[in-house]
């Protein structure tokens, strides 16, 4: 979701604790749980989020130049939905280009992030919070301020994810000192809490949600997708980060084997995969989308597709998707083994934690589009309700279960 910005909007003042979310994730980005549940605590307490200037991809775009981020001035201002998106005195980039790079500038992440807060001590008055980080690499925070609760919301195995060793290393480290320092970590799947479990105070499993006033069978009426929707063929859809983590071969396959392929995200793809995707059959590219727009074209689909590669700790991202598409009444087909397992060590069998029913499992690039074909043929089901309770699933149901554990 592209978020509307504006000083009108003030966030709910209760006698509740305020809370600072500690991102690694610009607000203007892609939206994503941090930013899901942020803008819907605000309705409940005053909410800031720590603006890191930009993301990596603004690189990929050519959007942002280096210099940029050394004139990015301090300044705290409420978003439409009541967070105060807080920057920094100075910038810095979200994530890094290179492990040696990354781990050089851990100690400036941290540096930045205290200043951030040090600002807000001294000039919204805020002198006490509930922290909720996301970045292991900014642990230890020695925050300016008292702290009311350290929450660890650890949404991804970065350690897993991470493309260098020694990095990656470093990362576990640093999620395990987090989740022993922290007073609630918080995982969203089976996979996450078996590998913290041994390290954390406390551990809660509050898994992803959806948006359902944008996922819904019916999205695509009235919107520029409803000819999409009309149009003959099996289309699949996919929408998040277009990166390394996608299996090409199983793109290229559907595109190949005649399947209209819907991708919408923030790109690092380099430009001759770009290119050898296009030319291999109907590719269509959407870039970024605001959430409303990103749901009316998942619902004009006949199948979600997550194509990931067979990596260790993406299993909370196949849950996020899966329940994305369900609750557009999608039927999903997902890489990997029928037979796999869950592991402690991330593989596919974190998609179990994903809402059951209408998710098909398909290992190869001839497997995956004789799945989709199949689940094309049946099409969605704008008539029946794709979960068993929309409201169950909904990040505002998300949002009560971590108000309840922030004041327990």
């Amino acid at each position: 979701m592209k978020p509307a910005g504006g000083e009108s909007a003030r966030p709910a003042t209760t006698g509740a604790a305020p809370v600072v979310f500690v991102a690694n994730d610009p607000w203007a980005s892609q939206w994503r749980r941090k930013q899901q549940l942020a803008s819907r605590l605000a309705a409940r307490r005053r909410v800031y989020y720590l603006d890191p200037p930009f993301s990596p991809l603004d690189f990929a775009r050519g959007t942002r130049s280096p210099g940029e981020w050394l004139r990015s001035p301090y300044r705290c201002r409420a978003d439409a939905s009541g967070v105060r998106v807080v920057r920094g005195a100075w910038g810095i980039p979200a994530e890094r280009f290179s492990a040696l790079v990354e781990l050089a500038n851990a100690v400036r992440q941290r540096a930045w992030a205290r200043s951030c807060l040090d600002r807000l001590a001294r000039e919204e008055g805020l002198e006490e919070a509930v922290l909720i980080c996301y970045a292991p690499l900014l642990h230890p925070l020695a925050p300016p301020l008292r702290v009311r609760r350290l929450v660890y919301d650890a949404i991804d195995d970065y350690a897993l994810l991470s493309r260098a060793r020694r990095l990656g290393g470093r990362i576990d480290a640093r999620m395990k000192a987090l989740a022993a320092a922290a007073d609630l970590t918080l995982v969203p799947d089976e996979n996450l809490r078996a590998r913290l479990r041994p390290f954390a105070r406390r551990i809660v499993k509050l898994p992803h949600g959806v948006d359902t006033r944008a996922f819904r069978p019916d999205a695509w009426r009235g919107t520029r997708f409803a000819d999409l929707r009309q149009s003959p063929g099996v289309k699949a859809v996919f929408h998040g980060t277009l990166n390394e983590r996608l299996d090409q071969s199983l793109l290229l396959a559907l595109l190949r084997a005649g399947v209209t392929l819907l991708l919408a995200g923030e790109s690092t793809w380099p430009r001759r995969g770009v290119a050898e995707l296009r030319a291999a059959g109907d590719l269509r590219l959407f870039g970024l989308l605001p959430q409303g727009d990103a749901g009316a074209l998942v619902a004009s689909a006949d199948v979600g597709i997550i194509p990931y590669r067979p990596l260790p700790g993406v299993s909370s991202l196949d849950n996020l998707k899966a329940a994305e598409f369900l609750a557009a009444g999608l039927p999903v087909v997902a890489s990997g083994d029928p037979q796999a397992r869950a592991s402690p060590r991330g593989g596919r069998g974190g998609i179990r934690d994903a809402p059951r029913g209408g998710i098909t499992l398909a290992a190869g690039p001839e497997a995956f589009v004789r799945a989709v074909r199949e689940a094309g043929a049946g099409g969605a089901s704008p008539g029946k309700p794709p979960i068993e309770s929309r409201d169950a699933v909904s990040w505002e149901a998300r949002v009560r279960e971590l108000e309840a554990l922030l004041e327990s």
